[in-house]
């Protein structure tokens, strides 16, 4: 206790396979559903390929690893990435929706800096 789920490929095993990798986590804590349950110990944490959303490997640890890593595994073998991940519909509040933000967390830290600072800016002017 708590929960190890892995699939895939490890950090160390893509870089020995030549793979660059980047790494995205996503900590429980912020999880709706373990806040309400009291078990927001852990996190999950997404391996992709440098400049992809493709799944190389995923490490779930907590509450319901076992269960959550099943959504990983069916996205690495239909070869679904993050970016179609992040827009399932996944029911709320709920353990599988730690896959849709993990995609989410992933898909911010993406966002290039200067659109985004063109946009704030559009929206405060259209705010008034």
């Amino acid at each position: 206790d708590p929960e190890l789920a892995r699939v895939g490929m490890t950090r160390d095993e893509a870089q020995r396979a030549g793979i660059s990798v980047d790494c995205t986590r996503y900590e429980l804590s912020n999880l709706d559903r373990a806040i309400i349950e009291a078990r927001t110990e852990g996190a999950v944490s997404v391996l992709t390929e440098t400049g992809s959303d493709r799944l190389i490997g995923v490490t779930v640890v907590g509450a319901r690893a076992g269960e959550l890593i099943a959504l990983f595994a069916l996205a690495m073998r239909e070869r679904i990435g993050l970016r179609r991940l992040m827009s399932m519909m996944i029911a709320y509040p709920g353990w599988a929706d730690a896959g849709r933000a993990v995609a989410a967390q992933w898909q911010r830290t993406r966002a290039p800096e200067g659109l985004m600072r063109a946009l704030e800016r559009w929206h405060r002017w259209r705010r008034g």
